[in-house]
């Protein structure tokens, strides 16, 4: 066996992949404590999908690689960070993927 990064950095991005058309609605899975504060964790149909709310960027990168680091024991796949003030938008939502931390994508 591989270590701790096995099937995460050989897979690709999901925040790459189209979408399938049918997704069902996720489940609430707990709430979860992160290098860069509180978390609610989702299982989705893609896997599961951290959310982080913080004032600060950078903060789904930095959760994503703690992720990998710690070897992913929740099988997390996407860390989504909202922050930022309120706008006729909302606040910004940006996404990293564990199979590559380093990357952020706003999301849309």
């Amino acid at each position: 066996m591989g270590g701790p990064q096995t099937g995460v950095a050989s897979r690709g991005a999901v925040l790459l992949r189209p979408l399938p058309e049918d997704l069902p609605p996720g489940r609430w899975a707990g709430y979860k404590d992160t290098v860069r504060g509180p978390a609610l964790d989702w299982h989705t149909a893609l896997g599961v999908i951290r959310i982080v709310h913080c004032d600060d960027r950078k903060v789904a990168t930095d959760v994503a690689t703690a992720i990998v680091g710690s070897g992913n024991p929740d099988n997390v796949v996407t860390v989504c960070a909202l922050y930022g003030d309120m706008s006729f938008r909302g606040p910004a939502l940006v996404a990293a993927d564990t199979a590559h931390p380093g990357i952020e994508y706003e999301a849309d």
